[in-house]
């Protein structure tokens, strides 16, 4: 990611230039990754995540929306067409981070064929024991 700036009287404008692939129904943990970090370089991600609850005053209910609006058009512009469908009825971004999160969650059996894989690709040392090859598989 490249992240420009420039000033312009009293006010520092950032310049955000970076391309990723939206959100699909195959590169869920490369979006999230990708998605954590845009979140986090704007300050946003403790909203997204729920971390930063909704406050009970107006004047920080006001600045914690603006921020939760941020972060929810950050989300649905880096969505498809097919994963704004699954959210486009949610109001906040925490709603909408959850609401992918449980989506793309790996099933049972699709953890199971990454473990299978996993042991399947294990090779033993000859300098290493059998207790140990266990242990640290």
């Amino acid at each position: 990611m490249d992240f420009n700036t420039s000033s312009t009287n009293k006010t520092t404008l950032m310049t955000r230039k970076y391309t990723m692939e939206k959100l699909n129904d195959k590169n869920y943990r490369m979006w999230k990754l990708r998605m954590s970090v845009i979140l986090e370089r704007a300050q946003l991600l403790d909203i997204a995540k729920g971390i930063i609850p909704q406050p009970t005053t107006i004047r920080e209910l006001i600045k914690w929306k603006n921020k939760d609006l941020d972060a929810h058009m950050e989300l649905v512009m880096h969505l498809t067409d097919e994963q704004i469908d699954l959210v486009k009825e949610l109001e906040t971004s925490k709603e909408i981070w959850d609401a992918l999160k449980e989506r793309h969650k790996p099933s049972d059996r699709t953890t199971n064929i990454n473990t299978l894989k996993h042991l399947v690709t294990l090779e033993m040392e000859e300098s290493e024991g059998i207790d140990t090859f266990i242990r640290t598989g």
